[in-house]
């Protein structure tokens, strides 16, 4: 029996976003089920600290890179599974799985192509507020108000 502080859980909370401005049919958007980067989600928590340990074994350079920048939130994106599942989406016509090597992939091209779309994407899964549980109901409702 527990408290019900497990639907603050952040690594299991997920949210559909819909990215019509790439989808194919207007009618059946391109949407991605995203979980929240950033902390309180144990995969992305994992991914950060394989990215730390490997930090400490690179050559420091004088100023940071974007592109290595954008090709290192990608592959933790995916590494981390920030990217649970997706709907429309295809890859050489086919429904393409959504697995870690093809949510890369697909950030991939999504940057090259759309980067305002990749921002888009990048900005609503590091909001944590974006994956607040939703209200169990309002206060009068539940005797309390």
């Amino acid at each position: 029996m527990g408290f019900g502080l497990q639907r603050f859980d952040l690594g299991a909370i997920t949210r559909r976003l819909e990215l019509p401005e790439v989808s194919i049919d207007p009618a059946k958007p391109l949407t991605l089920i995203v979980r929240y980067c950033g902390t309180g989600n144990s995969l992305w928590e994992n991914a950060m600290f394989r990215r730390a340990v490997a930090k400490r074994e690179e050559p420091t350079a004088d100023a940071p890179d974007p592109d290595a920048t954008n090709a290192r939130t990608i592959e933790t994106i995916a590494e981390s599974q920030v990217v649970a599942d997706w709907e429309q989406v295809a890859e050489d016509g086919a429904s393409a799985p959504c697995t870690p090597e093809a949510v890369a992939r697909f950030l991939t091209e999504l940057l090259q192509y759309r980067p305002d779309v990749w921002r888009r994407v990048v900005g609503y899964v590091i909001t944590r507020t974006n994956f607040d549980p939703a209200p169990q109901g309002d206060a009068v409702a539940l005797g309390k108000g």
